[in-house]
């Protein structure tokens, strides 16, 4: 079936999909209270029209904000709050973000005043490692700052998740897949938001970054757990191989730095 068949008015496609919408919009007038609803329609190479997402319609405004939001919280945290921008090192393996991660806090969490530490790390497509490194992530942070502020001053920790851009030149269908994998496995491992970002300006491919979010917080409910990963023997022997690897490579380049440091006085 191509495009054209189903434009036709009168042809049988359009008339399942008129027919469609129909029961669609009595069943939402039927709700309480009566939502206001704007449709999100996918076009397919096929010509099929599917149209089986709903969003309210201020909403919409959401989809331009989600790819900035919280990306300048450096300029606008609190004075007991500090950022943490893991993003640039998107290349790195996952030890060596985390090691990263630690090597900074450990210069902020001196701070006695701290309340809130927002950390803003880039998570891929490799289900499994990123989950691990989310929930990694916790651990040490929490770890280093018991072992430099104490269990009841450490400060409270904040992940900000953001889905890692495909190649350009990859397609619609890949990169969706790419963004999906991204914002489960961030869902997953425990951040508390999460930006999925477009693999382009155009507005099919925003709002199609926007759903996956939506979808797995409203459909797949992969939210309503707080660490679905626990007890998983796979995921839980990674998390901790994570967790000392980059523990190890904190220790060395914490040394190097105290060592440089020590010369220059």
């Amino acid at each position: 079936m191509d495009s054209a068949t189903c434009d036709q008015p009168d042809s049988p496609a359009q008339q399942r999909l008129d027919l469609w919408r129909k029961r669609v919009d009595k069943e939402l007038a039927q709700a309480t209270p009566v939502p206001s609803f704007e449709t999100l329609r996918t076009p397919l190479r096929e010509g099929f029209a599917l149209e089986p997402l709903y969003v309210t319609a201020p909403h919409a405004g959401h989809v331009a904000a989600a790819a900035t939001q919280l990306a300048d919280e450096a300029s606008k945290v609190g004075a007991n709050e500090a950022v943490i921008d893991l993003r640039p090192h998107a290349g790195d393996d996952a030890a060596q973000q985390l090691a990263t991660c630690l090597l900074r806090l450990v210069g902020v969490v001196r701070d006695e005043s701290l309340e809130r530490v927002f950390v803003q790390v880039p998570v891929g497509a490799d289900i499994l490692r990123e989950i691990a490194k989310l929930r990694a992530l916790r651990r040490i942070c929490g770890r280093l700052c018991e072992l430099v502020s104490g269990a009841s001053s450490r400060p409270a920790l904040s992940v900000h998740a953001f889905a890692v851009r495909a190649a350009p030149a990859a397609d619609l269908a890949t990169n969706l897949i790419g963004n999906s994998a991204s914002v489960f496995a961030a869902i997953t491992g425990g951040a508390d938001l999460v930006t999925p970002l477009a693999h382009s300006d155009a507005p099919e491919h925003r709002r199609l970054a926007d759903n996956v979010v939506r979808l797995a917080l409203h459909e797949a409910h992969l939210a309503a757990v707080s660490d679905p990963a626990a007890g998983s023997y796979a995921l839980e022997t990674l998390t901790e191989s994570l967790c000392a690897a980059a523990w190890a490579r904190f220790q060395v380049a914490f040394s190097a730095t105290a060592k440089t440091q020590e010369a220059g006085r």
